[in-house]
């Protein structure tokens, strides 16, 4: 429901207000609709800032799965903008021309190509042979300068940003934006910081698997549901780009203070050296996330489908299962 306020806001505002004097109300709405795009992508970052809160009612890979499908419903209404504008007077056509466009226009244009950038990057990474951590920082850099771009742009304009209403809705999108590039990359990594683990066993697994050990140094570490899953930084500062999704693959009900285990397979370029890592090695660890536990699905029995590595999570569940004493059967394919 927030989500949805959030993005139709300006069209809402649109609707219920008089036209502007001077001006059209096709050219309001074809305003309205621009910023509709701009703070679809304004959430996008919310989308993938990894608060508990919002992706515990779906789940983190739908989370994902929205969040690159909302791009192109926000790349729809960025450009219906400029469309709508050229229908309804075609100067404004000469807003193109990257010479003689004032900077607002420019912004706007800049903005677009941003756009564009970031959803071609993705399908091309592969035949780039862009690593992952090399796309993550310049998909996250390219996003940034997307909606820095379209802010600039209807912060120079003015047409939206005019009354107490739009003003403050306007200074709304600003203020989210703001807050989260500091909780990403600030506050989180630092929280993660004060509560540092180390690997205490690298277990050599079959199928050119790893299992690594960690315990937490000068804290109780947390406690997980069986098929959740951690972020993990190795080696490094808190604050650096190159973090990695592993599921646990040992029981939940860990002591205060006890170990985890997670179980990684050897099939890219991090997870190749996921052998060579040594005991004592300082790794910063983000979570419990993910909804994907039979604690969330209480039944009489369960049936398990899982292929290669992807079986650590149901193992998680099965080493919790035993630890309880549940009889409740389950079968594993």
């Amino acid at each position: 429901m927030f989500y949805l306020l959030y993005c139709l806001a300006p069209l809402l505002l649109a609707l219920g207000e008089p036209a502007s004097e001077g001006r059209s109300f096709r050219i309001d709405f074809s305003v309205a609709l621009g910023f509709v795009g701009l703070s679809m992508l304004a959430l996008q970052f919310v989308l993938v800032a990894r608060f508990k809160f919002v992706a515990a009612p779906f789940c983190i890979d739908v989370l994902l799965k929205f969040h690159i499908q909302i791009t192109f419903v926000a790349l729809a209404f960025v450009v219906a903008h400029p469309i709508l504008l050229f229908v309804a007077d075609t100067r404004y056509l000469a807003l193109l021309n990257p010479v003689t466009a004032p900077w607002r226009a420019r912004f706007a244009v800049l903005s677009v190509i941003a756009l564009l950038v970031l959803i071609w990057l993705p399908m091309w990474r592969k035949r780039l042979r862009l690593r992952y951590e090399a796309w993550k920082l310049t998909h996250g850099l390219i996003a940034v300068a997307v909606v820095l771009f379209g802010l600039l742009h209807a912060s120079l304009v003015g047409y939206f940003v005019t009354g107490t209403f739009r003003h403050l809705l306007f200074e709304g999108y600003i203020g989210v934006l703001i807050f989260l590039l500091v909780w990403v990359r600030l506050i989180s990594p630092l929280m993660r910081l004060r509560r540092p683990w180390q690997v205490v066993e690298v277990v050599a697994e079959h199928g050119e698997a790893t299992t690594w050990v960690v315990a937490p140094v000068g804290h109780e570490g947390f406690r997980f549901n069986p098929g959740q899953f951690e972020w993990i930084a190795i080696g490094r500062s808190p604050f650096s780009i190159k973090q990695h999704p592993f599921s646990f693959s040992s029981a939940a009900d860990t002591r205060p203070g006890g170990t985890v285990s997670m179980t990684i397979k050897a099939a890219g370029d991090f997870t190749q050296t996921v052998s060579q890592v040594t005991p004592g090695t300082r790794v910063y660890v983000e979570g419990p996330h993910g909804v994907f536990s039979m604690e969330h699905r209480q039944a009489p029995g369960y049936v398990f489908i899982a292929g290669g590595v992807g079986v650590t999570p149901m193992y998680s569940m099965l080493l919790t299962k035993f630890e309880r004493d549940d009889v409740w059967p389950v079968t594993l394919f």
